[in-house]
């Protein structure tokens, strides 16, 4: 079924199209939540009413269709837009992503935690495969804490280098999203890639210049270097928002993950820049979540509990 180009659609790459019929949303909680963003959206009424929404789909972000992922999709075009949805199983939602990268161990228990994906790059590849004896081992631990995607970073000093790796990479999962340096070979691998439905990152971005580039040729995210390119004393912030505004209300362009996070400072850059993402290790994550305001306030809070318990008030509360 034809329709609009798409947006923006980090991390979600269309492999199939299926009309959904009915009658108007529900008034379960997805219908009303569905209803509110139609009448924010300014779409029609009548129009609304030839779309149904399954009722076991999750609200997900605005966008010109409702869609889903291959195997858990279902997809309405419409001529203004409406809305996009994912099954609960997908485990996405709104707002700024999280993704991270390191050790398996190290990110096991913070899978749960809204993280949306696991990232590679070689350096990483190379000090783990070390550690769990072999490349394949090392991937088969990641894919063991059941990530919505794992990113691969494959490489090669030709195109058929390229492809022999990534063809490696997606045999390995469904959730593969493979990884692809800027580079001339690099480029082309990611435009099969394209042709192929496989989702890609283009990695080491460090210029507006690239990110359209690879944009052009159909990467799904691009990760521009933030933490290298402050830590040269250039601009991480402009960096982003140069891409951001390049992409913004453009179909067909990439996610904006920004690469190699060093610190929460690096954090703030990106997400306050307009990225979408950013990659990260556990050691930042838990850094971002701390602040000495927070810290002084939850002494605070703290303490009024303490209290609480030492005039044994609790009881009828907590109990034993």
């Amino acid at each position: 079924m034809d329709g609009p180009p798409m947006g923006r659609r980090p991390g979600i790459i269309l492999r199939r199209r299926v009309e959904v019929t009915g009658g108007a949303p529900g008034y379960g909680p997805v219908g009303v939540e569905i209803r509110k963003q139609l009448e924010q959206s300014g779409a029609e009424p009548l129009l609304a009413a030839k779309y149904q929404v399954n009722p076991e789909l999750k609200f997900w972000r605005a966008g010109p269709t409702m869609v889903e992922p291959d195997g858990e999709a279902a997809i309405a075009w419409t001529p203004t837009p409406v809305w996009r949805c994912l099954l609960d199983s997908a485990g996405r939602m709104p707002g700024p992503q999280i993704w991270l990268q390191g050790d398996p161990e190290e990110i096991r228990d913070m899978m749960p935690l809204g993280i949306s994906g696991i990232i590679t790059n070689n350096i990483i590849l190379r000090d783990m495969a070390q550690k769990y004896n072999d490349l394949q081992t090392l991937l088969n631990r990641y894919l063991e804490l059941e990530p919505e995607v794992l990113v691969v970073e494959v490489d090669g000093d030709t195109y058929e280098d390229f492809m022999y790796a990534a063809d490696a990479a997606v045999e390995l999962s469904e959730k593969v999203m493979v990884k692809i340096v800027t580079k001339p070979v690099g480029i082309r691998a990611l435009a099969t890639l394209r042709d192929r439905g496989i989702r890609t990152m283009a990695t080491t971005i460090f210029s507006l210049n690239q990110a359209v580039l690879m944009a052009a040729a159909g990467a799904t995210w691009v990760a521009p270097f933030v933490g290298p390119t402050m830590a040269w004393g250039g601009d991480g912030f402009e960096l982003v928002n140069q891409i951001s505004e390049a992409y913004k209300n453009r179909p067909n362009t990439p996610g904006i993950m920004a690469g190699i996070i060093r610190d929460a400072a690096h954090a703030h850059v990106a997400y306050a820049a307009g990225a979408d993402a950013i990659i990260t290790f556990p050691s930042v994550y838990w850094e971002m979540l701390s602040h000495p305001g927070t810290e002084e306030w939850n002494r605070t809070f703290r303490d009024a509990w303490t209290e609480l318990e030492n005039r044994d008030q609790l009881g009828g509360f907590l109990r034993e």
